[in-house]
């Protein structure tokens, strides 16, 4: 079976597909050219790709899953409580915010800022909803 970009062996059973087109679609976003990152309902990180990983100095996805916003040190609590407003209102409406102009701190302590996308992502099979965000 060919696919555009990817080629999947034929005779796989469809759970076997599924795995594989998971893997294709995870090793695609975990290597983006950009931030990306993902949050619960409790706005606790779920997991993030290799960019915004090696940004915010972690040496593992382990490490990084687990922690808020809040676990950071970004020194800044009024920052962060703009962030949280702003997620806040993707879970609360289940709408997206597109080019959000952000300001971050990176390891060194310098501002920067980035547009970032937020958008919410329900997962039918845990009823859960996600929240996506790339910068």
């Amino acid at each position: 079976m060919k696919s555009l970009g990817q080629n999947f062996k034929e005779n796989l059973s469809p759970y076997q597909y599924l795995v594989q087109v998971r893997d294709y679609l995870e090793t695609s976003l975990l290597k983006m050219p950009c931030f990306v990152y993902w949050k619960d309902r409790s706005f606790r990180y779920l997991g993030c790709n290799d960019m915004a990983l090696k940004e915010l100095g972690f040496k593992s996805k382990e490490d990084f899953v687990g922690k808020t916003d809040y676990d950071f040190g970004w020194g800044d609590t009024q920052l962060v409580e703009s962030w949280r407003k702003i997620d806040e209102e993707i879970i609360a409406t289940g709408r997206p915010k597109l080019n959000i102009v952000d300001t971050i701190i990176d390891k060194i302590g310098n501002n920067r800022r980035l547009l970032s996308n937020k958008m919410p992502l329900l997962i039918k099979i845990k009823k859960s909803l996600v929240l996506l965000v790339s910068a």
